[in-house]
């Protein structure tokens, strides 16, 4: 799949207009997705391009159950991923709209190794 990534260093509005026109055409409401991987950064891919997906090949790939799926994340570009996962779990400094579909949030950020946590509850 490819990836378009615009960079906007101080008005998030431009590219949240932007995202808005673009997804409002009706040649391109079935064909592409757009979100924010971090304030700055708005992405535009396939609409089936995401982490989600990207977990479910892999599980297929390798014959694992998706049962045995972990998916952290902090931004938009994750929602996608934590929904597809067993385990969705989002990092305290997470947005609220990615919180929502976390099964964990994290008592620390990711810059203070929150998934640390999930690591040492789950994995010893």
């Amino acid at each position: 799949s490819y990836k378009l990534q615009m960079i906007h260093l101080t008005d998030r509005t431009v590219l949240e207009r932007f995202r808005d026109k673009l997804l409002a055409r009706e040649d391109l409401k079935d064909r592409i997705q757009a979100f924010f991987s971090n304030d700055q950064y708005l992405e535009i891919l396939p609409a089936r391009a995401n982490k989600g997906t990207a977990i479910q090949f892999v599980t297929d790939y390798l014959n694992v159950s998706p049962e045995h799926t972990f998916g952290a994340g902090d931004a938009e570009n994750d929602i996608p991923m934590l929904d597809a996962a067993h385990v969705g779990v989002a990092m305290q400094n997470a947005s609220d709209a990615v919180k929502m579909h976390a099964d964990i949030i994290t008592e620390k950020n990711n810059d203070e190794d929150g998934l640390l946590e999930v690591i040492e509850k789950y994995f010893q």
